[in-house]
Parts: structure tokens; C-alpha cells; sequence
């Protein structure tokens, strides 16, 4: 297949095999890092220890200017650097392998906002700053835009508000409790603290993540309390539990065609390439096509087990 262009990523490669490979759940990190050039480093050895990596690394606070460059091994990056000033910028890692899109907001504000393929209902992510400005409904809601589909809000509000477990409620968090009401979202969070004041010690909740109505139910909800990684907010880590697709270099076995079930295929396939509009562009047409029918054919056709692909060796 050859290589789609506009950050969707649905192609293979030229010399290895690539096939599709349905996971049952997407794992979201968020994190105020307070400044990926001072705690970068500690951050990537974070990730890289984790036994279950995170499909998107939403962080605020990156700190990063055009001029400086920050990569995470198996990720890609999309930044919104604060252009003025310093601090500030947002920027999102997606595990390379997963089909997305960027959506292009300007840059007035600091977040990043992607589009990211599930098997049946596509995923909108936001990934928010709010560097202790008031709030505005207006652009909070331009933001979202006119997305129909599922939405995931993760970020720094800097929002107090008694419904996520504040002990008290300020302006910014009305507002945000005006964009849970107007957009029917809900907000996941449990009621624990998610940042430190390291010089007084005090806790607050102030990192939110807002989901769909929908998605509610399907979510998990957890704060990495074991530390900061040097910022004085926690790891937040969702996980929402949808279908979604991978590609990634094929050492699996091969398909048995022989012992396929191909009416099911027929059945299967005709259900995914029904969600396929007119109004979709051709990359998303595409990589709905493609999820059909990698989708029906991991069901109803089986697979050899395969032989572990030798590692090459420098």
C-alpha cells in the first residue's frame, strides 16, 4: 500500500508486510510535565519501563520551542508550542502503528486536538492547557467543533469544582461544568488528587478527563501517585475500552483460507463498509475500508501459528 498524506497513517511499508491488528481497548496518558526539557529524560525511561505503553501520551506544559526537538522511540509527535513567551505548548505522542489525523485548530490556543481511527466510532482527542486564565465557553466549545462522533478531553483546566472532587467551585470550573451540560460529556475523574504544591504540600484536582456520554461507561480511571517524574503533577493514565486498529510489521502465521468461513466474512465486512459515508474523506474511506475487512477476516479466518521472525543483528 502506498503512504497517505495529512498525519493519517494507514500505509505500509515498502519491504516489510504490514497488517492490521484489532486491540479491545485504547490507553491514554496525561501528564503537566512541567517542562519536557528538565524532565524529559526521566519521563522517556517512565514510558519505556511500562509494560503496557500508552497509545497516546497527551502532555501539557511541554515547554518545547520550534528550535528544540524532543522524540519518545515508537511515537509520533504533533506539538502546539507557545509561540510567545515562555512555558506553556502542548504536544501529543501517538504509538506509531495507529491511523490519526491531525485537526488543525490555529493556534490562538495551547492544545493539540487529533482524530484517531476505531473500528466503529471514530475517536476526537483534545489535548488541553490552560495556563490559570479565565475560561471562556465560546472557544471551549469551538474547539470541539462540530464533531459528532466520540470525544476525549484530557488537560490542565485549572478548574475548581466540587463534581470532581475540589473543595470548592470557581469560575473556570462553572465553565467547564457549562461544557460537561451543553456537549454531554462527563467528566471520569474519581476525586483524587492529581497535582502537588511541592512547596506546601497541598493536593488539589485541577487535571481533568471529559469523555463523551457515550464512552462513560466503557472508561478507567487511574493517578500514577508513585510520583511526579520530577512536575508537580501525577500521571494520569484512561482507559477506554473501544476497538481499535493497529498496523504493524507482520511476524505472525498465515491465513488458512481453506478453513474460512466466508459467508460470516461477507456478513462481517458488509457491516463495517456500511459506516462509510460520502461526506468521509478518501483517507478516512480508506482506513474504514481496510478495518473492515482486516476485521472480518480475524474473525472468521484462522491463522497458522507462525514461527518467531529471527531479530536482525547490526
Amino acid at each position: 500500500m502506498g503512504g497517505s498524506q495529512g498525519g493519517v497513517k494507514c500505509s505500509g511499508k515498502s519491504r516489510n508486510t504490514m497488517y492490521w491488528v484489532i486491540v479491545v481497548a485504547m490507553l491514554i496518558l496525561q501528564w503537566n510535565a512541567r517542562s519536557l526539557i528538565a524532565n524529559g529524560q526521566d519521563f522517556k525511561k517512565f514510558i519505556y519501563s511500562q509494560k503496557e505503553k500508552p497509545d497516546l501520551l497527551c502532555i501539557q506544559e511541554s515547554w518545547l520551542k520550534p528550535s528544540l526537538d524532543f522524540r519518545i522511540n515508537g511515537y509520533v509527535a504533533i506539538r502546539q508550542d507557545r509561540k510567545d513567551g515562555a512555558g506553556g505548548g502542548c504536544v501529543t505522542f501517538v504509538k506509531e502503528g495507529i491511523p490519526y489525523r491531525n485537526i488543525d485548530i490555529g493556534n490562538e490556543l495551547e492544545c493539540v486536538v487529533i482524530e484517531v481511527w476505531a473500528e466503529r466510532k471514530n475517536l476526537v482527542v483534545i489535548n488541553f492547557y490552560n495556563p490559570c486564565r479565565k475560561l471562556e465557553l465560546s472557544r471551549l466549545e469551538d474547539i470541539e467543533g462540530l464533531n459528532r462522533g466520540s470525544i476525549v478531553w484530557c488537560g490542565d483546566f485549572n478548574a475548581h469544582n466540587t463534581l470532581w472532587g475540589s473543595d470548592k467551585t470557581d469560575y473556570n470550573g462553572q465553565v467547564v461544568e457549562e461544557l460537561l451540560d451543553g456537549k454531554h460529556l462527563v467528566c471520569i475523574n474519581d476525586g483524587r488528587n492529581t497535582r502537588i504544591d511541592v512547596n506546601t504540600g497541598k493536593e488539589s484536582v485541577i487535571d481533568l478527563t471529559l469523555v463523551t456520554n457515550t464512552l462513560a461507561r466503557l472508561c478507567e480511571w487511574d493517578v500514577y501517585q508513585e510520583g511526579t517524574i520530577g512536575s508537580d503533577h501525577y500521571p494520569i493514565y484512561s482507559k477506554i475500552n473501544i476497538v481499535m486498529v493497529h498496523n504493524t510489521e507482520n511476524t505472525g502465521g498465515k491465513w488458512i483460507f481453506g478453513k474460512a468461513n466466508w459467508g460470516n466474512f461477507m456478513t462481517e465486512s458488509g457491516k463495517h463498509l456500511q459506516q462509510i459515508s460520502d461526506n468521509m474523506s478518501i483517507e478516512m474511506s480508506n482506513c474504514k475500508i481496510l478495518q473492515g475487512i482486516m476485521a472480518a477476516a480475524i474473525s472468521c479466518i484462522p491463522k497458522s501459528i507462525g514461527r518467531t521472525k529471527r531479530k536482525l543483528v547490526p
